[in-house]
């Protein structure tokens, strides 16, 4: 890494002390050295928002399945927290560096092929999963699949919401009778702020679970937790 960038990964550093200084325990500072998406610990996380992290993490459950457009970190942090995950790639270089960290219950298809990359027509399934994420190709065109994928209780997770060339496929999935929550906020290894949007059509997502004094992240306590408050 250049000198310069460490010296300002050192300043941002000094602005807190270490326990609470939230570029330190979401692992931002380490996922800018690592170039890649990791937590303090140095674990694969999904190049989301935080904020989208922290609510997905408070949501998985341990025998869900995943579906997903677009392999990487989120595909072992998927694998590590639901029962099974299945991943497209379209790049085969990306998909040879993904597949050799993948765990057992996790299995990436290279399609290269735009034609079918979306259509689904190279995969046959009947399967429907708990969530399906859309963040590689043709995501326009990915969320009008997505639908073919899911049960009544899905997520459908729509990563870079915010870019214009992706409001087709938002707005579909809208029509479709799909709500929709949008997380802003900083993303790891970048000092900048996108959007991450999740789409649910059951409203028990949004009830119960614990408190947020009392849920757990892998991007480390908040300010209340650190001070036991």
């Amino acid at each position: 890494m250049h000198q310069t960038h460490r010296a300002d990964l050192a300043a941002l550093a000094s602005l807190a002390p270490r326990r609470l200084n939230t570029f330190i325990h979401t692992g931002w500072i380490a996922s800018v050295e690592a170039a890649s998406p990791v937590n303090a610990k140095g674990e694969p996380i999904p190049w989301f928002t935080y904020p989208a992290i922290d609510f997905l993490e408070s949501k998985i459950r341990a025998d869900w399945t995943v579906w997903e457009w677009g392999c990487g970190n989120s595909t072992l942090w998927w694998a590590a927290k639901a029962a099974r995950v299945f991943s497209i790639e379209h790049n085969a270089e990306w998909h040879q560096k993904i597949s050799a960290d993948l765990a057992a219950n996790a299995a990436i298809a290279l399609i290269e092929d735009p034609n079918i990359y979306a259509s689904l027509r190279a995969i046959e399934t009947a399967e429907r999963f708990d969530v399906i994420v859309i963040d590689g190709e043709q995501r326009n065109l990915c969320a009008r699949s997505a639908v073919g994928l899911t049960k009544p209780t899905s997520l459908i997770v729509f990563d870079n919401s915010d870019r214009k060339e992706y409001r087709d496929g938002l707005a579909f999935l809208g029509a479709g009778g799909w709500k929709r929550i949008d997380f802003f906020g900083l993303v790891p290894s970048y000092a900048y702020r996108t959007c991450t949007s999740v789409f649910y059509r059951d409203e028990s997502l949004l009830n119960g679970g614990r408190l947020p004094c009392d849920l757990e992240s892998s991007l480390g306590q908040t300010l209340s937790q650190v001070l036991g408050e």
